[in-house]
């Protein structure tokens, strides 16, 4: 006689448009839901639950759009469910979850997929230079300029930050980082410089 539960289910995500889709495509998220002693034919029932967010677990989290509502699919006969991401904005990353829930409802039986992050590519910089910048501990960090290659369009600046470094940080070297604001800042991503 055998004891125990069965082992737990695994989700597995894909993209229809890999990893770095392009500007304007359309991406359509794959969730696979197995178990390996599911019995002989049989595959796993229930719903697995969509959400994204757009830079997630950065500081530019939700400047760019708005994370999305969560969507309910059911699997279908070969465990699988799908979800069709909006069309991808250059310079954003999105952070895709699924969650899978059993059709008995056993709340227990609540599993995660890995989250699959999906990167498209900003707005081509050829040059982002920051100027270097010293001062004293205690004193206010001074403003930091810098040159963008190709110029930024009207409508979108560019302000470079101290990258961490206060004017009570210890000694040391910091980078320094871009922002961009206004019309179509946030195609260009953030880079560091």
């Amino acid at each position: 006689i055998a004891n125990g539960a069965n082992p737990g289910v695994a989700i597995n995500l894909t993209s229809s448009v890999g990893l770095t889709p392009a500007a304007g495509s359309t991406a359509v998220i794959t969730a696979t839901v197995t178990q390996p002693h599911t019995p002989p034919g049989g595959t796993p029932a229930g719903t697995v639950t969509f959400t994204y967010a757009i830079d997630a677990g950065t500081a530019n989290a939700g400047l760019c759009g708005a994370s999305g509502t969560p969507v309910q699919v059911t699997l279908n006969s070969s465990g699988v469910a799908t979800y069709t991401l909006p069309t991808m904005v250059q310079g954003l990353v999105y952070t895709v979850n699924a969650v899978y829930t059993p059709a008995t409802g056993d709340l227990d039986g609540l599993t995660s997929a890995t989250p699959i992050v999906l990167t498209v590519p900003g707005i081509a910089l050829t040059s982002v230079t920051a100027n270097s910048v010293t001062f004293t501990y205690g004193q206010p960090v001074p403003a930091i300029n810098g040159a963008i290659t190709p110029p930024l369009p009207t409508g979108v600046t560019a302000t470079f930050n101290p990258g961490g470094a206060s004017q009570f940080s210890p000694v040391g070297t910091y980078g320094i980082g871009v922002t961009f604001s206004g019309t179509n800042a946030c195609s260009y991503g953030f880079p560091s410089v």
